[in-house]
């Protein structure tokens, strides 16, 4: 089951996920990291957390992410305000290289104006980078990536590292 809004993976999907992709590094002895994004508070036009806001600030993410992103990245919404990309086989500097040319991208794009934003708008977006590690759940992955977006968040830097 997917979430309303996006028909992508949600939460509880995206634990799954991980905890499949975590066995699969495991098996393959290969690199794993995931990215927290989200829109900053003081950016965010109007009501974009309703059901059809939500979908259009999520096609107008995919739509600027799509050419950084390979076929097996996967794209999940957790929550009415964070997204996550799982980036199997990418270490903790792609996945850091990514966040900044994502949050470049976004910045850089303008979101155009539609029925529920009668002008076009800039989004600015904090990104939390986690690279997975030897025996780490996929909960405290999640965590890990999470806690990243908040310290990015909450000291005013654009990309933040569990590494920094």
């Amino acid at each position: 089951m997917g979430d309303f809004p996006t028909e992508f993976l949600n939460e509880e999907q995206i634990l799954q996920r991980l905890d499949q992709e975590i066995r699969l590094c495991r098996s393959q002895h290969s690199a794993c990291s995931l990215l927290v994004i989200a829109p900053d508070p003081n950016s965010t036009p109007g009501p974009i957390w309703q059901p059809k806001a939500a979908q259009s600030l999520t096609d107008a993410l995919i739509e600027r992410l799509h050419s950084y992103l390979a076929d097996h990245d996967v794209f999940a919404r957790l929550d009415r305000r964070q997204y996550a990309i799982l980036l199997p086989g990418k270490g903790l500097q792609q996945a850091y290289d990514l966040a900044e040319a994502t949050r470049i991208k976004v910045e850089d794009s303008p979101f155009p104006a539609n029925a529920l934003r009668p002008r076009p708008c800039k989004l600015t977006i904090s990104v939390g980078v986690a690279e997975w590690s030897e025996d780490l759940p996929a909960n405290q992955f999640l965590a890990r990536a999470r806690n990243a977006h908040e310290e990015a968040r909450s000291n005013g830097n654009s990309v933040w590292s569990s590494a920094d």
